[in-house]
């Protein structure tokens, strides 16, 4: 219906300057060139839909082998951190506690907890900054 109704509307834009000799064929003939026409578009944006999908899968990938790269560079360098220092991070990060409850398991001021952890962010962004990561 979309197309019969592009076609008289493309008819009724140009029916001053139109010279038709039998409305008949150039009926027909329109609406063979909008159907094709209709049908090339329609391939045009499933290959652009399929080549989108194919770039996005791509894109997916490459970024969880970044992040997987990345997560294994940044655990090489936490475990070159202090034995207590590379604790208290862990806890922190991997395991999710407060500083309240990694000091009450520890047996350490949260204070001390509080600076370990600015050692171990502060170690980590320096060796990322230096491997160009960040």
């Amino acid at each position: 219906m979309d197309l019969v109704q592009d076609i008289f509307f493309n008819l009724w834009k140009r029916h001053e300057t139109l010279q038709i000799d039998e409305i008949e064929n150039y009926l027909f003939k329109s609406a063979v060139f909008e159907v094709a026409d209709y049908f090339r578009s329609k391939q045009v944006r499933a290959k652009r839909l399929s080549l989108l999908e194919k770039t996005q899968e791509e894109y997916h990938q490459s970024s969880e082998i970044i992040s997987k790269d990345l997560e294994n560079l940044v655990n090489k360098l936490v475990q070159q951190l202090p034995e207590r220092c590379r604790e208290v991070y862990q806890k922190s990060r991997s395991l999710g506690l407060s500083h309240r409850e990694i000091s009450q398991e520890l047996g350490i001021s949260e204070n001390t907890v509080k600076v370990h952890i600015h050692t171990a962010l502060a170690y980590l962004r320096e060796q990322l900054m230096e491997e160009e990561i960040i």
